[in-house]
């Protein structure tokens, strides 16, 4: 693989998590849109992210299907926190 689409990706990545992280109290019904539109790219590279971010224990789904909710488990809040403090001046 080519190192900078290999970087690209990982940038990618990266901004998908955090606006995961700093959007999923705002948004626990279509996150994964809102996401998608803030970081310019699409649904299922938001979708993948997510999927990775559930199985480490830092969102929480509720519900199925059209119901389903996303919300931060203490572990994201503690994610979330520390990247707040890491952007803060």
């Amino acid at each position: 693989m080519d190192p900078f689409l290999h970087e690209e990706r990982a940038v990618l990545a990266r901004r998908i998590r955090e606006s995961l992280l700093e959007m999923v109290g705002d948004h626990p019904k279509g996150l994964l849109m809102a996401v998608a539109a803030r970081v310019n790219t699409i649904y299922p590279n938001v979708y993948r992210v997510l999927r990775e971010m559930i199985d480490e224990g830092l969102i929480e789904p509720m519900g199925r299907t059209k119901g389903r909710r996303y919300f931060l488990s203490t572990r994201g809040e503690a994610q979330l926190h520390a990247l707040r403090a890491r952007d803060r001046p």
